[in-house]
């Protein structure tokens, strides 16, 4: 997402260190990791799948039979070319999931045995 979603990225920032060190999230920080994926999914949703594919020669996060499955997944799915929201659409549709709960409840998150 920082990669391909310069919003997001920009969003999601003042909450990295929390999500990466596995910290709990404030129901107002939850609400504002709700609107920063949202922003990155609009973003990523205009943005070809193919771009992970090039991504992934470069980068040692997944490697390029990873993430060519991935995107053959979503293809397989959306029944077309994919962008990369819809390869990572099923992740984001379960954080969506949680962070809204979080939001009906009134209460934060905690990442770190998902």
């Amino acid at each position: 997402m920082r990669q391909h979603a310069e919003r997001g990225k920009k969003l999601i920032e003042p909450l990295l260190e929390q999500l990466v060190n596995e910290r709990p999230l404030s129901t107002e920080q939850a609400r504002d990791l709700k609107a920063a994926l949202l922003a990155a999914r609009e973003e990523l949703a205009e943005k070809p799948a193919s771009l992970l594919a090039d991504a992934a020669k470069a980068s040692p996060f997944a490697s390029s039979d990873e993430v060519e499955s991935m995107i053959a997944g979503a293809r397989s799915r959306v029944g077309r070319e994919p962008t990369v929201a819809d390869v990572w659409a099923q992740v984001l549709d379960r954080v969506d999931k949680v962070l809204e709960n979080a939001a009906e409840e009134r209460r934060g998150v905690y990442f770190g045995n998902v």
